[in-house]
């Protein structure tokens, strides 16, 4: 009870947090779920543990960031990464997401939450659009295109 009434509390203490969470599984789920005061390298520090429930656990928090979404696919089975990948609040860079992938061609576990997954575009990165064809020159399609091109709005892509 100890466990589950600290693991919500922002001001739990630290120390105390980093015990329950590397406890056995019965004690640590819910602290690994759910605490805010577990800090990426106390994550990072049970991923490698390679414990299968506690890695699970992690892999359902609100927010998980991107190391820690690594080391979950470094270190985790297909239930783990299955669960990760089902949680958008997980932040997948691009290099753990091939990695997923890869492991997804010999696992049809985790086919369908990649193929459900909403990557989301980060504000700051831009859509960049290219039009190239042999018929934008001297061709009516290119005579077409001439309006678009000039409207293409440079600042939104």
């Amino acid at each position: 009870m100890g466990a589950v009434a600290s693991a919500g509390q922002a001001n739990a203490p630290l120390g105390l947090i980093q015990q329950l969470a590397n406890d056995d599984f019965a004690v640590a789920e819910v602290v690994l779920r759910n605490s805010s005061v577990l800090r990426e390298e106390d994550l990072l520090g049970i991923a490698q543990t390679k414990q299968q429930e506690k890695l699970g656990a992690i892999a359902t928090r609100a927010s998980v960031p991107e190391a820690v979404s690594a080391a979950l696919v470094e270190h985790g089975d297909d239930k783990v990464v299955h669960t990760l990948v089902s949680n958008q609040g997980a932040k997948v860079n691009r290099a753990t997401f091939l990695r997923v992938v890869e492991r997804s061609e010999t696992s049809t576990t985790l086919q369908a939450p990649l193929a459900n997954r909403k990557f989301g575009r980060t504000p700051s990165a831009r859509l960049r659009i290219g039009y190239l064809s042999s018929d934008l020159r001297a061709h009516p399609v290119g005579l077409n295109m001439a309006p678009i091109l000039e409207h293409h709005d440079r600042r939104a892509f």
